[in-house]
């Protein structure tokens, strides 16, 4: 990412706009930190696609049929400004334990982060497919 396209994103946030960081969105970005003060985060790590489970920490803006549910997937491992933000998905697997999903409004715009799914079997679990369509409604609406 250039200087300018960050300013260009952080710029259209700040203005009102929406971002969803899922989960590209928050990976390879350390030489750009006008957009992870926007992120408040970002991934570190994840080992080989493992078991993981994704537990809903948090309701105000995503409800869950199942606020439990495990997949096979990439485990991500994040930094994350958990006093700038708000947690609402935590996740865990053999290899630790770490957040998976956060929300914050930046200036006049919203910003979601969220670290499911990375396979065919994580994209099409209805929890997952859920989450989704609850994070999008929440960045959406005005």
């Amino acid at each position: 990412m250039t200087d300018g396209i960050s300013e260009q994103i952080t710029g259209y946030v700040s203005n009102g706009g929406s971002w969803l960081a899922w989960p590209s969105g928050m990976a390879s970005y350390d030489n750009s930190p006008l957009y992870l003060n926007m992120l408040k985060g970002s991934f570190n790590h994840h080992p080989e696609q493992n078991q993981v489970t994704y537990k809903l920490v948090d309701e105000e803006i995503v409800t869950l049929e199942d606020p439990i549910f495990t997949f096979e997937d990439e485990h991500y491992f994040v930094t994350c400004e958990t006093k700038e933000t708000t947690i609402f998905l935590e996740s865990t697997s053999d290899e630790g334990k770490s957040i998976a999903g956060w929300y914050h409004t930046f200036e006049d715009g919203k910003v979601l982060c969220s670290a499911p799914a990375h396979n065919e079997t994580g994209l099409t679990h209805q929890s997952t497919l859920q989450l989704l369509t609850q994070s999008i409604t929440w960045l959406l609406e005005k």
